[in-house]
């Protein structure tokens, strides 16, 4: 037993290409595109709690330079081991979101220091 395919003539399938290509085109008229969507910002979520201990969270913005030498500093105080800081994110146009949960408060000290 053989298949029949059904045979289309030129304009039919032309017509049906088109037909394809218009609904393609609709669709993606609906959806945004990668590039006009909204930026993503980064957001520091809270972590997920441990029996027995809470989080504090240190935020260090300012020029890689800066953050670095206070890593280093703080290293040497005893305070934190450089290898727990995670490496330098770049911060974008868009800024960055900070989550705390209720009942948190924050903190914030700019400090002037030389440039070196």
């Amino acid at each position: 037993m053989t298949t029949q395919y059904p045979t289309w003539s030129l304009p039919q399938e032309a017509a049906q290409l088109a037909a394809a290509q218009q609904l393609a085109a609709d669709r993606s008229a609906r959806l945004p595109s990668p590039m006009e969507a909204e930026p993503r910002i980064p957001t520091l979520i809270e972590p997920t709690p441990t029996l027995g201990y809470e989080y504090l969270r240190h935020l260090l913005i300012g020029s890689p330079n800066a953050a670095r030498h206070t890593v280093e500093r703080l290293h040497l105080m005893g305070y934190v081991e450089r290898h727990l800081w995670t490496p330098d994110i770049a911060i974008g146009p868009q800024g960055i979101r900070i989550t705390p949960a209720h009942g948190q408060v924050l903190r914030y000290l700019v400090q002037q220091r030389p440039i070196r």
